[in-house]
């Protein structure tokens, strides 16, 4: 997946600002630090708006001055993106292309949270679906409230996140699931790797966490005994290596689980 952004209109913006203050009076309303994708722009951005507030000449290593510790721009940076300015006039254009890609920024994080806390059985759709009209509404586009736009896209979001077709399955891999919400349903995904890297514990992972969550699964190799898989499944479940599993028969009458045997660590 590709995350959207401009380094370039960056520049342009930066640049046009270190060039002549009034541009930053013109971007201060268009703009914020945080639209910018790399931290280092944001930390010149907010430089530039701090120094035309102040008193400190606009120039360079006054800017330079203000950046805070740990922003890892140079003096060179600054040169760099002094020259990298275009005609105020286009100035806002630039910065009209750097808003749009901060708002696609956030409204794919707001997809990103709304898949993961949809793949949560127990969460109910049209409160998702409020909660992420409020979230993406709260943000602008060009300028303007995106809420009304916000709510004919989300409309029928609530139909769609109740289809069991279009649900995920999680993972056993936290991270993951926060990510992209689990594994789709509907979809058909590779896992790929070179070998010995855990390719079989993770699908074996995933298999079991959602069958614990009422998924039917068909687990299928051409590789492994089908009672070194059998281990395998049962080290998981004890939480141990394959290798620390003993057999022991059960006695007469329990209500063991495995009936005639039971898996026991040692």
């Amino acid at each position: 997946m590709n995350i959207p952004f401009d380094v370039d209109a960056e520049m342009a913006v930066l640049g046009s600002m270190m060039a002549d203050p009034t541009v930053v009076d013109e971007l201060r309303t268009k703009l914020t630090a945080s639209q910018f994708s790399l931290p280092g722009h944001s930390a010149v951005f907010q430089a530039l708006l701090d120094q035309r507030d102040s008193d400190d000449p606009f120039e360079l290593l006054a800017t330079f001055h203000r950046l805070p510790v740990g922003s890892g721009v140079t003096a060179g940076d600054l040169a760099v993106l002094y020259e990298s300015c275009v005609d105020w006039c286009n100035a806002g254009y630039y910065a009209g292309i750097v808003a749009q890609h901060a708002e696609r920024r956030r409204l794919m994080a707001v997809g990103h949270r709304l898949v993961s806390d949809a793949s949560d059985s127990l969460s109910d759709p049209g409160e998702l679906a409020s909660a992420a009209v409020r979230e993406i509404g709260s943000g602008e586009h060009n300028g303007k409230v995106a809420f009304e736009e916000s709510r004919k896209l989300l409309a029928d979001l609530p139909g769609y996140l109740a289809d069991s077709s279009l649900a995920f399955v999680d993972t056993a891999l936290p991270g993951y699931n926060r990510e992209f919400g689990g594994i789709a349903k509907s979809n058909l995904t590779i896992l790929a790797a070179r070998p010995s890297v855990g390719k079989t514990a993770f699908a074996l992972q995933s298999a079991l966490a959602a069958m614990f969550r009422g998924a039917t699964v068909l687990f299928v190799t051409i590789e492994m005994p089908r009672m070194e898989i059998a281990a395998r499944i049962a080290a998981m479940i004890g939480g141990c290596v394959a290798g620390f599993l003993e057999w022991v028969n059960a006695e007469p009458g329990t209500n063991d689980p495995w009936e005639a045997d039971s898996i026991y660590l040692r």
